[in-house]
């Protein structure tokens, strides 16, 4: 099970949980919250594991993911604070022209 993460400061955080067949994408699952810091998060990614038998692959982050506002004051950068929870995360490169990346994900989602 991969994950990809939209972690929200001004929003939710998003996580959807993806498999892939083949050449053939599933989106499984789709949670989101707000107002809670990485180990919530991690706790949640244990007890869906635990419920539905899944093993973890690939986790992807946004670009802006060691943004500080996910930490509490003093805290070590925020991939380093996901690693010590069991999630090591690959950080997926800003887009800077938004539209560029709009219209690849409406057929991603189209196909799965």
């Amino acid at each position: 099970m991969n994950t990809f993460w939209d972690i929200g400061k001004d929003h939710n955080t998003a996580i959807w949980f993806h498999q892939s067949h083949g050449g053939m994408h599933h989106l499984i699952d789709y949670y989101e919250n707000n107002g809670e810091g990485v180990a919530f998060y991690a706790r949640i990614l244990r007890e869906k594991k635990d419920l539905r038998g899944w093993e973890y692959g690939k986790r992807y982050g946004p670009h802006d993911l060691d943004h500080r506002h996910w930490l509490l004051p003093g805290s070590d950068r925020i991939q380093d604070v996901a690693r010590n929870l069991g999630i090591n995360s690959i950080v997926v490169p800003r887009i800077h022209n938004k539209a560029d990346a709009i219209e690849p994900a409406r057929n991603f989602l189209s196909t799965t």
